[in-house]
């Protein structure tokens, strides 16, 4: 779906993207996070064809952005930070201005579409400079999603939106992802790791992780911490539990039906191997679960680092 190969991009003497590369495969919900000036928003720009890159291509549907950008364009829903929204419009004149932009064939049924999914029954007919902040962002949204684009680009889209309207965004989102790809930009840290299950991270324009939320944080830590839940006598697990060359014991919570065991795996160690120690004890598991960092702590961690 998308293939961005060795790109750079640089404004004079500045560089704003170096050596960048990734792709993203069909159906996939993909987020892009990165600090102010780290060079989110010039690769946005790259993808959706308003800049070029100076080294490098970016090929979307198999073809090549800089020479076939209006076919690809007409493929790709765009939703900017700052929508550029006609006020003298009504809501319903804009999005059939947008609908023919796009060469929809069946105006008014995609129109009518977008309306129910953005609930914007009750103001379709008013002019856009009388709506609220969040009343145009779904606007916005809406105009972007009406050709039913097979990638949709989303740069903080949620801004302006209500918490109601922000869960309701998200579950559209899912949907959506059934059928089209999706590239997610923002700086709602917890928004990205809801919705998304790849991420990229970018620092001083360079891709400083690419994975998922989990695979980030397992790959940034030598030992990994683990809970325990299991049903087994109190005395006979403290035995198996306190000496062992798979993991060290952090501390043991005793309940009247299960034990809370904390633990930290050896370098060199599996979960894997873990778990078939438990087993081959006899001990009753109910769940063992990995514990990692939240994203907020590793984008931070991963953003200072690459500072230093």
């Amino acid at each position: 779906m998308i293939n961005v190969k060795n790109v750079t991009k640089t404004y004079g003497s500045f560089t704003a993207l170096f050596n960048v590369s990734f792709k993203v495969d069909k159906g996939e919900v993909l987020g892009i996070l990165g600090p102010n000036g780290a060079g989110k928003s010039t690769l946005i720009k790259i993808l959706t064809s308003f800049h070029y890159p100076n080294k490098g291509n970016v090929k979307i549907f198999g073809k090549d952005i800089t020479e076939n950008s209006k076919e690809i364009l007409r493929n790709i829903g765009y939703i900017p930070e700052k929508l550029a929204l006609y006020p003298e419009l009504s809501v319903k004149e804009y999005l059939n201005f947008i609908s023919k932009i796009k060469g929809i064939k069946n105006p008014k049924k995609e129109i009518d579409k977008a309306i129910g999914i953005f609930k914007l029954e009750s103001v379709k007919n008013k002019l856009i400079s009388e709506l609220s902040k969040g009343f145009k962002q779904r606007v916005g949204i809406a105009g972007a999603l009406i050709n039913n684009p097979k990638l949709v680009i989303l740069d903080e889209p949620t801004n302006g939106l209500d918490p109601n309207q922000i869960i309701e965004f998200k579950e559209f989102l899912k949907e959506l992802a059934k059928t089209s790809t999706i590239l997610f930009s923002s700086h709602i840290l917890s928004e990205v790791e809801s919705i998304c299950k790849r991420i990229i991270i970018i620092n001083n324009g360079e891709i400083i992780a690419d994975d998922t939320k989990e695979n980030i944080a397992k790959n940034r830590i030598q030992e990994t911490e683990i809970d325990l839940i299991i049903y087994k006598d109190s005395e006979i697990t403290k035995e198996h539990f306190s000496k062992n060359n798979i993991f060290t014991l952090i501390k043991i919570e005793e309940y009247e039906k299960e034990i809370n065991i904390s633990l930290r795996l050896a370098p060199d160690k599996t979960e894997k191997e873990l778990f078939k120690y438990v087993v081959s004890q006899g001990i009753i598991l109910k769940s063992m679960i990995p514990k990692y960092e939240n994203l907020e702590k590793i984008f931070s961690k991963l953003t200072k680092e690459k500072k230093q």
